[in-house]
């Protein structure tokens, strides 16, 4: 059983932790200890303790606590009247974690803060603070991992099977090389990726006729021709491979194989390489018996190899030698049938190097697995020192610069205030207008800037404590954590122009004050616009001609730093007739596009779809009913906030609770809204997969306003206008 090892010097690894917490935002926006109406704006870690243990708290096995040294900014409402700017207080504080090891990911969660002279504040469920995905490991499969400590040593240990023993004393061999962390991959997973090498070359094609195999694969780690390998053989057997007076003789034949790892450590680019030889050879005991048993195929070979082996010499030997030679050539003969497999093999990840009737040869190159990371800027935070192979396996070492990650946050509008206007609105059920004060959601945006490593974008949490006063009259939409983070602010009916008001954003980026303006003076709805409301409650629906362009009608929304706004088309009809069909084009200045992006085809009855398009495309609509159909359109913008690349068109979308869950063709990918995870597994064998749809699944409305959607390849989370019905 093969169990990869990381390992590195625990204040080493404290530090390592204190930079992956750093890359975090505010976890938590109040601390009791800190006193009434303190909002946390600012939270800094400092020293790490790896090791330490909150009183009465009992880690699990495999999982690792710390106490650190922590810096809590904080300030009170009554502070940001006085100034907007205020700086507030900073008290020390020790913050309580656990570290948790999963086959992706290192996890950090605070469980605990303990204030001086106060009583510890325990988190339940625990808060994640950050996480650090874990170096990939060629062709791995791990299904646990765990952490352990022993003389200041940290290891975190993968496991490739389900009985492998995570939790028996490290080895420590980062000691042995004098650096900061190592990384050993054993001998025996060279040996089991080798025999997953193997075992896929000679399932991916069919034998050759009458070869089946003998003898399963086996691999061990050895020391063959000066250097450490996987060495290991897969027996083959050739029935009837040739008849004889004796009657017919089956040939075995032996496939051996090697897996020769080695490394280069020169930056940028650290490599391992996976040198892969298969080669075949036939059992000379069964040859020697199938040559002794045909005397036709001695004496075939005798005319055309006695000349080379005796030539004038006409001696009693002359035939041992004959003999000797047509029992070799038999032997090529039967190699080249039962091994011929080999020069078609094409093991997955390998590039051949060379190949023939009985050998092939092949390389892999792959990054070497290291903690070292370089962005793109070509800094790194750290160095690989070695790189050797022995009989342990291979041991990667070297030293890390672990640096705290500086943050870049960004409140928009930067200037605090909120301009505010008022628009008349129709309740058609009370048949009553009203005003509605509009307000430009607010953007916060946290970028992590890790030492070494490319920006980071950083999930914003807006926390309960955030506040608008007068409440009677403002109120904040507490959305999900989300990396371009969009708040909207809402007014009551009741507002009336003069009004202002006052922002308290409490937010896991920081704490803000933003002051709204007097809501402006608004015009009473005119004579015809009261008659158009009234007319547009009464019906709403048109009538779509055969061939019909259908025009885009909202005002473009504000701009996204990062994503281009999408265009969302609802088509409803309440009665489709079962006769005909409609289908819905994308539409260019030639025209239509041929080929339609949905079509009802026998669908009848109340039917509606959605359509996304990409921010400048029109479409159109086309039906042969005999009469004119009535239906409706409604418009609206999408802005993306944040698009996950799927690879291939959704089918279905649902959510559960924080995750939202899409399904494809052959597996389903879950995205975690809280987390950012992404998950996806294959569907199950037998169980009913989600069959193409006519039309584009419809998107989803979430707990913050937001939704979600599918949009060609990707999954998309962003935030809707308000939608326009189409009237032309």
């Amino acid at each position: 059983m093969a169990v990869i090892e990381i390992e590195m010097v625990s204040d080493v690894f404290g530090q390592f932790i204190q930079g992956i917490a750093s890359v975090g935002a505010i976890p938590v926006g109040t601390v009791n200890g800190l006193g009434p109406g303190r909002l946390v704006a600012g939270f800094k870690w400092m020293q790490v303790n790896v090791g330490q243990t909150p009183p009465g708290f009992s880690p699990q096995p495999g999982i690792l606590t710390a106490g650190c040294t922590v810096s809590l900014q904080h300030l009170s409402t009554a502070e940001l009247d006085a100034n907007p700017k205020a700086s507030g207080t900073v008290t020390v504080a020790t913050a309580w974690i656990t570290i948790t090891a999963t086959p992706e990911n290192l996890l950090i969660h605070l469980i605990a803060i303990t204030i001086p002279n106060t009583a510890v504040q325990w988190f339940t469920p625990p808060v994640l603070v950050s996480w650090q995905k874990l170096p990939k490991f060629p062709r791995a499969m791990f299904v646990a991992a765990a952490l352990v400590i022993k003389n200041d040593t940290v290891t975190l240990r993968f496991g490739t099977h389900a009985a492998d023993s995570l939790l028996t004393d490290p080895a420590n061999l980062v000691r042995t090389v004098d650096d900061q962390w190592a990384i050993h991959i054993p001998g025996d997973y060279f040996a089991e990726t080798l025999l997953a090498a193997v075992n896929e070359a000679i399932t991916k094609k069919p034998l050759p006729g009458g070869v089946s195999i003998e003898d399963s694969p086996e691999a061990s780690w050895e020391f063959n021709d000066d250097a450490w390998m996987a060495l290991g053989s897969v027996g083959l057997l050739k029935k009837n491979a040739c008849p004889t007076i004796l009657g017919a003789v089956d040939l075995s034949v032996s496939i051996d194989f090697k897996l020769t790892p080695s490394a280069t450590t020169n930056p940028p680019s650290p490599q391992l390489m996976l040198a892969l030889g298969l080669n075949s050879n036939a059992s000379d005991w069964d040859t020697f018996r199938c040559w002794a048993g045909n005397g036709a195929i001695a004496s075939i070979l005798l005319d055309d190899f006695s000349s080379p082996f005796v030539g004038a010499v006409q001696a009693e030997g002359s035939l041992f030698i004959t003999a000797i030679g047509s029992l070799i050539t038999l032997g090529e003969i039967i190699r080249l049938q039962a091994g011929a497999s080999l020069s078609e093999v094409d093991p997955p990840d390998f590039t051949s190097t060379g190949r023939g009737d009985t050998f092939a040869n092949f390389s892999n190159v792959l990054p070497l697995p290291s903690l070292v990371q370089t962005n793109s800027a070509g800094q790194s935070n750290g160095v690989i020192n070695t790189a050797t192979v022995g009989a342990y396996g291979m041991l990667i070492s070297g030293s890390i610069i672990p640096l705290g990650a500086d943050h870049r946050v960004s409140f928009s509008p930067e200037s605090g205030v909120l301009t505010s206007q008022l628009k008349n609105k129709f309740d058609c059920g009370h048949k009553s207008w009203f005003r509605e004060a509009i307000i430009p959601p607010i953007l916060i945006e946290d970028k992590a800037l890790p030492a070494g490593q490319n920006t980071i974008p950083v999930q914003v949490k807006v926390f309960p404590s955030s506040s608008a006063v007068p409440s009677n009259l403002w109120t904040i939409d507490m959305p999900a954590p989300d990396i371009a983070q969009y708040v909207t602010i809402k007014g009551s009916k009741s507002i009336k122009p003069g009004d202002t008001g006052r922002v308290y954003l409490h937010t896991s980026a920081g704490l803000r004050r933003f002051d709204i303006t007097a809501v402006p003076q608004i015009a009473a709805p005119t004579p015809q616009q009261q008659i158009a409301a009234a007319l547009a409650c009464l019906k709403n629906t048109k009538v779509f001609n055969p061939k019909e362009k259908i025009s885009w009608l909202p005002d473009p929304p504000q701009k996204h730093p990062s994503f281009n706004a999408l265009r969302q088309w609802l088509f409803v009809f309440p009665e489709l007739p079962a006769s005909g069909n409609a289908t819905v084009h994308l539409a260019s200045d030639k025209g239509p596009v041929e080929n339609p992006i949905v079509d009802t085809g026998k669908m009848a009855g109340h039917v509606s779809f959605e359509v996304i398009t990409n921010d400048s495309t029109d479409i159109s609509i086309q039906h042969t009913y005999q009469k004119g159909v009535e239906g409706r359109i409604v418009q609206r913008w999408i802005t993306p906030t944040l698009e996950l690349d799927l690879g291939e068109p959704g089918q279905a979308l649902s959510r559960n609770g924080n995750l939202i869950t899409v399904h494809l063709a052959d597996s389903i990918l879950t995205y975690d809204m809280v987390t950012g995870a992404v998950t996806r597994q294959s569907k199950q064998a037998g169980r009913s997969a989600h069959q193409s749809p006519e039309h584009p699944p419809f998107s989803l409305t979430l707990p913050d306003g937001k939704i979600a959607a599918l949009f060609k390849t990707k999954l998309l989370i962003g935030v809707p206008s308000e939608p326009v019905e189409y009237s032309k």
